[in-house]
């Protein structure tokens, strides 16, 4: 089960017991994953209590998208970091003219192509290999 925030209120004055905890009429945030199955249970089927699901706003939403676009973007390149190495392993000339083609075919300096996410520019070397095999 993912873990997630939520808000628990109480719905009697004096406040309510429920899964061990104690809550109030103001709230009290809990993470999920703090939680047993049981517990998480008890409190949202709970009639004197009410379970609110925090609403993920347009900045949370941008700047997880931007997590999530980082992590992908960093596994990618370190997948093809290994493809480049198992690729120089089984043949250095090859890959080293693959390289100098794709820099030439992509009309690329030293510096822009040093610059380029290694994802891409693996993928460029792998597309010049691919006629050769």
């Amino acid at each position: 089960m993912a873990t997630q925030k939520i808000i628990v209120k109480a719905k009697p004055e004096r406040g309510f017991y429920r899964a061990g905890l104690y809550f109030t009429r103001e709230g009290r945030e809990l993470d999920t994953g703090a939680l047993t199955k049981r517990q998480l249970e008890a409190i949202r089927n709970e009639p004197n209590l009410v379970v609110v699901e925090p609403v993920e706003t347009d900045a949370q939403r941008k700047a997880r998208e931007k997590a999530e676009a980082q992590a992908a973007a960093e596994a990618a390149d370190a997948a093809a970091l290994e493809r480049e190495q198992t690729a120089i392993a089984a043949n250095p000339e090859a890959w080293a003219t693959a390289t100098k083609a794709a820099q030439v075919k992509g009309e690329l300096d030293a510096k822009a192509w040093g610059k380029l996410p290694a994802a891409e520019r693996v993928t460029l070397i792998e597309a010049q290999l691919a006629p050769a095999a």
